[in-house]
C-alpha cells in the first residue's frame, strides 16, 4: 500500500509559526492526491516554486 503527505519548506514553516515541515500520511486514493495537489499548487503559488511537495512511501 502507498501513503503521501504534504511537505513544506522550512522557511515558510518559520514564517507560519508552524510546528512540522509535514502533514501526517494518509493513504494514497485518488480523492487524496488530488486533494494534496490542489494545495500543493496553492502553496506553490503563493509561498515561491517548490516551496511544497507530494512525499510517497510504501507500507
Amino acid at each position: 500500500m502507498k501513503q503521501i503527505r504534504i511537505c513544506i519548506d522550512p522557511d515558510v514553516i518559520y514564517d507560519l509559526g508552524m510546528n512540522r515541515p509535514c502533514t501526517d500520511w494518509v493513504d494514497d486514493t485518488p480523492e487524496e492526491r488530488s486533494a494534496f495537489e490542489v494545495l500543493i499548487q496553492a502553496g506553490n503559488a503563493r509561498y515561491g516554486k517548490s516551496t511544497h511537495w507530494l512525499e510517497e512511501r510504501e507500507v
